[in-house]
């Protein structure tokens, strides 16, 4: 590695280990906490897959609901590092590891100066390091997915296939962690071949593709000889439509696994999918307007799981008014200066391959999370794509270079009105809520 490399290299890696700090010193002061949502899933998923009739064979193993890399790692670590404790170990590296793959986007997309601010947003924002000490899978999707997009921006600059095809192994890596990357394999092949001349340039789509497919086509062949049935990776998309199409969570998660229980994962799936299909022709033609409405604000809302989580007082211990608002301010200020920002650059920034990559993938995942739910914690993957954008036009603001124009002026406004609206609805529930003490 040459000294070059090691000096550009040098500041992130320092990040790196600083949010890793942060992320262990929140892990020992962090007050006892009972499990909430999906992490008890995560943690019956790991323990069934380190039993002694399964032992990590996944022929033996009932997993098929949730995808299986986040389980494997959490056996693995509980395995082998003791426990829950070095579970959370292994999720508080992952979660630091972030913090490159975010400088080198930052950085190809615009400048240095800016790989380096959203790098060490990645390494402090509060949400992130709270994620990385508990039991959810965004800690290693975002590390496997971020890893894939900036392998990507770096396949385009050079044309190489190689990147390319590291790109596509660390979205499937990332595809058997949570399902939407591997339906972003397409898009990023498409933007990676889009707009060049010559044959070499669809090598490196190509390379991507097949990279992709092989790493996922293991599982997908288990599943098959598991289920006699084409699953990619798991089934898990198809009961959240259904959710998201009939908004009735408790009923449907209740049908869900009645069905399941009765007549096998696989019906219960097919009848998910069917079911909600029904539901989004029954509410036509005002069903896409009704899902923007609804899941949008509920995407880019200024609450996030730690406030959930005093809400549902999760931890161990009483949360005394004052100190829950202090939470409040410490995680939910930070998140709307930074859409903010977001927004203004969305509006005013110029484009160039690399920045409509980011803002391709954002429009995936928003896509995605109107088609099915809109949870604050959904909206964590695509976190680096909103703070790459404001700490350029953070920057380019302070310097006076934005494209201040009538049109993007506009769509600044409308843009902050729009996110002003979500946060009025947040001030009226924090409100209401009773943790806070405000009424």
């Amino acid at each position: 590695m040459s000294g070059h490399t090691l000096t550009r290299w040098r500041l992130p890696a320092l990040l790196f280990l600083a949010g890793l700090v942060v992320r262990l010193g929140w892990l020992v002061v962090e007050p006892p906490t009972r499990l909430v949502g999906d992490e008890l899933t995560w943690i019956t998923a790991a323990r069934e897959l380190a039993a002694p009739d399964v032992r990590f064979n996944p022929l033996r193993s009932q997993l098929i609901f949730y995808p299986p890399l986040h389980p494997y790692l959490l056996a693995a670590s509980r395995e082998f590092l003791g426990g829950r404790t070095g579970i959370k170990v292994v999720q508080a590296i992952l979660g630091a590891l972030l913090v490159f793959p975010v400088f080198a986007i930052g950085t190809r997309a615009f400048d240095r100066r800016v790989g380096i601010a959203a790098a060490t947003a990645a390494a402090l924002y509060p949400e992130l390091v709270w994620q990385s000490v508990h039991f959810w899978s965004e800690p290693l999707f975002m590390a496997l997915l971020w890893g894939a997009l900036a392998f990507l921006v770096a396949a385009d600059a050079r044309r190489g296939r190689a990147e390319a095809a590291a790109a596509g192994c660390l979205l499937g890596l990332a595809a058997l962690t949570r399902d939407p990357a591997l339906y972003f394999a397409p898009l990023a092949a498409l933007w990676l071949g889009i707009g060049r001349v010559g044959p070499r340039l669809w090598r490196g789509a190509a390379a991507l593709l097949v990279a992709t497919l092989v790493v996922v086509l293991p599982w997908t062949l288990r599943n098959w000889s598991r289920y006699r049935t084409l699953i990619p990776v798991s089934l898990m998309g198809a009961r959240t439509f259904w959710e998201a199409s009939t908004r009735q969570h408790d009923a449907v998660i209740a049908d869900y696994s009645a069905i399941e229980q009765t007549q096998g994962p696989v019906a219960a799936y097919r009848h998910a999918l069917g079911a909600g299909t029904a539901a989004v022709w029954e509410r036509q033609p005002l069903w896409l307007l009704e899902q923007i409405g609804g899941q949008v604000p509920q995407f880019w809302t200024a609450a996030n799981l730690i406030i959930i989580h005093l809400e549902r007082r999760a931890y161990d211990i009483e949360v005394r008014p004052w100190l829950a608002r202090l939470v409040l301010l410490a995680t939910a200020v930070p998140h709307v200066v930074v859409t903010a920002a977001f927004l203004i650059g969305l509006a005013t920034l110029p484009l160039t391959r690399s920045r409509v990559l980011l803002l391709l993938f954002l429009a995936y995942y928003q896509a995605l999370h109107v088609v099915t739910l809109g949870h604050p914690r959904l909206r964590l993957p695509a976190l680096p794509v909103v703070l790459v954008f404001a700490a350029a036009a953070l920057y380019q603001g302070r310097d006076g270079s934005l494209k201040w124009t009538r049109p993007r002026l506009a769509l600044a406004v409308l843009l902050l009105l729009a996110f002003a609206v979500c946060l009025a609805q947040d001030v009226a529930g924090f409100w209401r809520e009773p943790v806070f003490g405000f009424s």
